[in-house]
């Protein structure tokens, strides 16, 4: 069989089949549609564009419903979201499907194999592996006779399912005889889960289980049982750039601790907190308990020491970052250049903000490994992304090069919510408010019939003290306006006024050309002026 491709996109390949002799046979589509519907759609049209007139054979992941009653469960279907498939199949094709695949109750993902003649393997005596499917045999089209066929194809299958129910008969037994024994538990519960082979790292692949567990142990000593022994030293000049401990501050960090100091903390240490630089690990392999290795590094998850160290580090990377300003070579991100932005410290996630060009990223590296190599804090780069806007894909590739990271689309995704300032659909909000809602039957003809303005009021008026959503969106709205006012040291806030209030109050500053997110918190301006507020002092960012 020869293939010869004759187009192709981000969702299919488009190519005519040939046989051994060169003679056509068909033509071929392979689809691999997108999961938002426009560009569903649009595909859909690229096929019904093609309009073949002769055998032509679609296949692959369409990603779409051909009818309402094709979703189980979710939101029902809705008609737009299968006319373009509809329209881009004849009708008869298009019944034909429907009835005699989605009828049968087999799923877009059902493996199908097509035999143009008599397989030639077959003549020799070459049969290959068989998967038989329970739905074959709901298909009316598929006589007793076929099935005997069939049968003949599977007898090693059910042979090797006859010996499985046989060593799970027997293994039944051996613990019914000893119920209270816990090494048949233990052995039967590692065939099932337990670590049955592992390659070292001289490549020598370990069956045994000591073989395994001495490995598994020597690689967690290297990782949490041994010190850092090659630290490099802080940059003083970056440590001094900054808010700095007056003297008295300094002596009272010297002054020695109290026996009675000590209890206190350790009586507010919660629970399920660890306390801890005296850590010791054990780890589970195939149900048994490794010898303890001692943590020389790291601490455990949950230590309350932990955020404190973690704040340093990054106060620590922030200034060596913000070096970066006196060096020429170096370029502010467009939209950072004003405020001197480098990085944004999130919990325990970092941001870094740089002009997407090579040279700009290298420096920015550069400082970063330098403060990795200090504090002995490293990045994950399986777990880190390089996010960029109007670069070449040459440029790009040179600053996937320099980091060692991969690449992300704007706008990515944090904790579930895509960051954007624009506003989000219904599709991106709605695993966050599947997580918060109501779970049952999401069929619905009509309006709920909720008096929302009485079951929001208190119980003594007669209402249920449910917390108005459209209220609560209001008062934090106007909380964040309120920032804007009063709060002229958050960074948030420097960046409004530097690229978009400038000169202007934000009382004042009329709320054009800005994204979605600022335009709704300023419209809540009228509502905070009835509150009182225009009375305080108003803020007036000037420009430098």
């Amino acid at each position: 069989m020869d293939v010869e491709k004759v187009d192709s996109s981000t969702q299919h390949i488009h190519c005519r089949i040939f046989n051994a002799q060169g003679v056509f046979q068909y033509w071929l589509s392979i689809i691999y549609a997108h999961n938002q519907l426009p560009l569903r759609n649009l595909q859909w049209k690229t096929l019904q564009e093609y309009g073949q007139r002769e055998p032509w054979m679609i296949l692959g992941d369409f990603n779409n419903v051909m009818k309402v009653g094709d979703r189980i469960g979710g939101h029902p279907v809705q008609s737009h979201e299968y006319t373009a498939l509809e329209d881009m199949m004849p009708g008869s094709l298009s019944s034909k499907i429907v009835k005699e695949f989605l009828n049968a109750y087999i799923s877009d993902h059902t493996p199908i194999r097509v035999q143009q003649k008599e397989n030639e393997d077959r003549k020799q005596g070459i049969y290959r592996e068989f998967k038989f499917l329970n739905c074959i045999t709901e298909n009316p089209h598929i006589g007793d006779t076929d099935l005997k066929a069939i049968t003949y194809h599977i007898t090693d299958g059910v042979k090797n399912i006859q010996n499985a129910r046989l060593n799970l008969a027997q293994a039944e037994n051996m613990l019914a005889a000893d119920l209270f024994n816990q090494d048949h538990f233990d052995e039967e519960k590692n065939k099932k889960a337990g670590i049955q082979q592992l390659e070292d790292r001289n490549g020598r692949m370990l069956t045994e289980h000591k073989d395994i567990e001495a490995e598994v142990v020597n690689f967690y000593k290297g990782l949490v049982g041994t010190a850092s022994s090659r630290l490099k030293h802080v940059d003083i000049v970056a440590l001094r750039d900054g808010n700095q401990l007056n003297e008295e501050d300094r002596q009272q960090m010297i002054q020695p601790v109290s026996t009675k100091e000590i209890w206190e903390a350790l009586q507010g240490v919660g629970d399920n907190k660890a306390p801890g630089g005296d850590v010791t690990y054990r780890y589970l392999i195939n149900g048994k308990p490794s010898p303890s290795i001692q943590a020389k590094r790291g601490l455990r998850q949950g230590d309350p020491i932990s955020p404190i160290l973690f704040v340093l580090i990054m106060k620590y990377l922030h200034r060596s970052l913000r070096k970066l300003k006196h060096m020429p070579a170096f370029k502010f991100h467009p939209k950072c250049k004003k405020s001197g932005i480098t990085n944004i410290c999130f919990a325990d996630d970092l941001m870094m903000f740089t002009r997407g060009d090579p040279v700009s990223v290298q420096i920015m590296m550069r400082e970063f490994h330098l403060v990795s190599e200090a504090t002995g804090l490293m990045a994950s780069p399986t777990k880190c992304k390089v996010c960029s806007r109007g670069i070449n894909a040459t440029v790009q590739q040179q600053i996937l090069q320099i980091t060692d990271f991969s690449a992300s689309e704007i706008p990515f995704k944090y904790l579930g919510v895509p960051m954007s300032c624009r506003k989000l659909n219904i599709h991106q909000c709605r695993p966050l408010v599947d997580r918060i809602l109501h779970k049952g039957n999401a069929d619905m003809t009509r309006k709920a019939p909720v008096a929302w303005d009485t079951v929001c009021n208190p119980r003594v008026l007669g209402g249920l003290n449910i917390t108005s959503l459209k209220e609560w969106n209001i008062a934090t709205m106007g909380k964040l306006f309120w920032n804007i006012q009063a709060k002229a040291d958050k960074l948030w806030v420097k960046w409004i006024s530097a690229y978009y209030l400038k000169c202007h109050s934000a009382m004042d500053w009329q709320y054009k050309n800005c994204s979605w997110l600022l335009a709704n918190i300023f419209k809540c301006r009228d509502k905070v002026k009835d509150t009182g507020m225009a009375t305080r002092k108003t803020v007036v960012y000037s420009r430098k």
